[in-house]
This record gives structure tokens, sequence and C-alpha cells, in this order.
């Protein structure tokens, strides 16, 4: 009687082991269908259009403002108001020598151009610009364009405090905005390990380490978030060979 009592211990215990390895397999499961389900959603968030801007300046491209039009975040739909829009035009690149140039082109195709550095503008009426300048490579380009604005990034992502932010920056402004609260998403989700920093180095690593690298977006962060949860962050990434600011410097006006 005591051999089938052991042998019926024996068997419920293997019945109840079968039971938790299965439950634990099932709840495994749906635990990577609903990490996959997190991770497809941030994906499609971190190729939303409001982001689209802020990711290639960081990449060392140009981007375009058009005022009172939006191109959808399409480089195809930009690429055709550039060759048919005539009103302002705001051009921003982080390797522009100056901080702003205001320019209206007259009619004999010499420039009003009005030079910021800092808060100080120096107006040079009629002034022709050194051929080799950005504002003649862009007006030499867009013939149709009376009016641009060229900005340098670093300028862009400035303090408002005591200053002027104007609705093409803002544009700007807004994207990278969307950005870092993409990244802080990121963050509290790893935090929470609801995703895993292999998944997050898989899908968004190169563009991490882009804002890592560039300083003039850490001091943008440093001024308007919580810098502790993006040094967090940097601390889980490897090392890049990202620098700040990887674009060539064009020749001053």
């Amino acid at each position: 009687m005591e051999g089938l009592n052991s042998f019926l211990q024996i068997g419920a215990f293997v019945i109840a082991m079968m039971s938790l390895y299965k439950a634990l397999s099932e709840y495994g499961m749906n635990n990577s269908f609903k990490r996959a389900e997190v991770l497809e959603k941030l994906i499609a968030k971190f190729n939303d259009k409001e982001i689209y801007a802020a990711k290639r300046l960081l990449d060392d491209f140009e981007k375009y403002h058009f005022t009172g039009i939006d191109p959808a975040n399409s480089e195809a739909n930009e690429k055709k108001l550039l060759r048919k829009y005539k009103g302002r035009v705001t051009f921003v690149h982080n390797s522009y020598d100056h901080e702003l140039v205001v320019a209206t082109r007259g009619a004999n195709q010499s420039f009003d151009l009005k030079i910021f550095i800092g808060k100080i503008a120096s107006n040079e009426a009629g002034y022709i610009p050194n051929p080799k300048s950005v504002l003649c490579e862009v007006a030499k380009e867009h013939a149709h364009i009376n009016e641009f604005k060229i900005i340098n990034l670093k300028r862009v992502l400035r303090s408002h405090i005591g200053d002027v932010i104007y609705d093409d920056e803002v544009y700007f402004r807004d994207s990278f905005d969307k950005l870092l609260d993409f990244i802080l998403l990121l963050i509290y989700y790893l935090r929470n390990e609801i995703i895993t920093i292999q998944e997050v180095h898989a899908h968004f690593l190169f563009t991490l380490q882009q804002v890592r690298s560039y300083r003039p977006l850490n001091k943008y962060i440093k001024l308007y978030y919580n810098e502790a949860d993006f040094e967090w962050l940097y601390e889980q990434l490897p090392e890049s060979k990202i620098t700040s600011g990887t674009g060539d410097n064009i020749v001053a006006i």
C-alpha cells in the first residue's frame, strides 16, 4: 500500500511539474509576444514624420522649412517644393559657419543681408557674398527663391530665455522634442524591463549615439529635460566613433 501511495505521490508531483512547465512556457511565449508588440509600436513611432527632421539633421543632412507649408516630411515632397516655392525658405545644417543669415534677393541678383552672431546683426545692403559661401550655393541652385534664412543647428537649439524663437525654428525644435520624448519612452521601457537593451541596440542605436555625441543637443537636454535620465541611457550604449559636428565647414559669407 505504501508503494502505491509513493507511486501516486510521484505521479502527482510529475503532473504538477508538467503543469508548471506548461504555464511557464505559455507565460514566456505570451511575454515575448507582448514585448514584440511593444517593439513594433516603438519602431512605428520612431519612423513618425514628427521625428523625421531631427533624425535627418543629426545624420548631417540639410533640412528645410517652407513658410506656411508642411511638406509632410517627405524627401520627395521637399525637393518638389524647392523647385517651385518662391516664399521664404529656411535652411538648417549643423556646419554652417554663421549662426544666422537672412537674405533677400534684389532685382540685380544682389542681396540685402543680415548676418547674425548671437543677438548682433550686421546689415549689408546690396552686398554680394563670397561665391563659395553657402548662401551663394543655395541661391544659385534655387534661383527662383527670393528670400532665404540659413541657420546653424546650434542656434536652433539655443535657450529661449531672453530670446525670440521664430516659427521656422519652432518647427525644428518640436521635432527634437518629439525625438527626446521617444528616447524617454525607451528609458522607461528599459528600466521596467518591458524591452531589452539588445532590442534597443538592434533598432535605435545609431540615432542614440548621434544624440549622445551632439553637444548642442545635450546642452538643450540639460536645459529642458532631466539630464540624469539620458546619462543613464548613455551608460547602456557601446562606444561610438560618431563625433559632434561631422559635416564639413562651409566657407563663410
